[in-house]
């Protein structure tokens, strides 16, 4: 999620929309805090939304399953796609997440808002 923020800062995002995961809430607002003031950017806002008020928050699960079928589906949302780094430590150290994704790939798919310029 750190690198969410990071990459949000370097593109002056106003605002981050996470999926909600009541499970997860408490400690997704202490990293998010920490996270934007160690990258400069304590104004990003962040908020956690349901799939079905934020739609746009369904498309990373239909990538994940293009990802997952592999072959042409894969080849199809290529340029839609982008691979980050898990450490081994936290793959191998986190609980198994809910709906059968393996432990260690929780990720955040966000919906980032660019700055409007005030004239």
């Amino acid at each position: 999620m750190t690198a969410l923020v990071v990459d949000a800062a370097a593109r002056d995002d106003a605002m981050l929309v996470l999926e909600q995961d009541d499970t997860l809430v408490v400690s997704d607002r202490k990293l998010l805090y920490r996270a934007t003031r160690e990258a400069g950017c304590p104004d990003l806002r962040y908020e956690h939304r349901r799939a079905a008020v934020e739609q746009l928050l369904a498309l990373p699960d239909a990538i994940a399953w293009c990802w997952a079928k592999n072959g042409d589906w894969r080849r199809r949302i290529h340029p839609s796609s982008r691979t980050s780094a898990t450490s081994e430590r936290a793959r191998t150290s986190a609980k198994p997440e809910r709906h059968g994704r393996p432990a260690g790939s929780r990720a955040h798919f966000p919906q980032l808002v660019p700055r409007t310029t005030q004239v």
